[in-house]
């Protein structure tokens, strides 16, 4: 008995307690200038724009590259990430500052808090940026 008690609480411990759809939300970056909200379409994860400090901002200096000559507001920043049971992975997210797009993976540290990493070629080239969990209204658009 005592040791069905220990096997079980062991596989508590060692467990994933992350599920697909815990990223499904409004997400505030670390500059607290952009919130995204993460959402799914069938099994792939992506997120969207829906506050930027500047919403106004265009993006028309990299329209040549394909990227839309419209708002910052609604565009589609991640997508395609497939959950692999502890993170997201073979997702892609798009820097529309610079117009480039890189390979990502999302990693969520806690239910609050995930980490976003892009890449090139592979993940040990790349940069991290951080994610809280936004549970307000969001703000009004200027």
């Amino acid at each position: 008995m005592k040791t069905l008690i220990l096997i079980t609480l062991l596989g508590f411990l060692t467990g994933s307690t992350v599920k697909s759809d815990d990223l499904l939300g409004l997400w505030l970056d670390e500059s607290k200038k952009l919130i995204v909200e993460t959402y799914k379409i069938e099994n792939q994860y992506f997120a969207k724009i829906r506050w930027f400090e500047n919403e106004n901002k265009r993006i028309e200096k990299y329209s040549e590259k394909g990227l839309p000559k419209s708002k910052w507001l609604n565009y589609k920043v991640m997508e395609h990430f497939i959950f692999d049971g502890e993170k997201w992975i073979n997702g892609v997210i798009h820097q529309i500052k610079t117009g480039h797009t890189y390979d990502a993976t999302i990693q969520m540290k806690s239910k609050n808090f995930i980490v976003v990493r892009g890449y090139v070629l592979i993940s040990m080239l790349g940069e991290n940026v951080s994610f809280t969990r936004y549970t307000a209204n969001l703000p009004k658009q200027e």
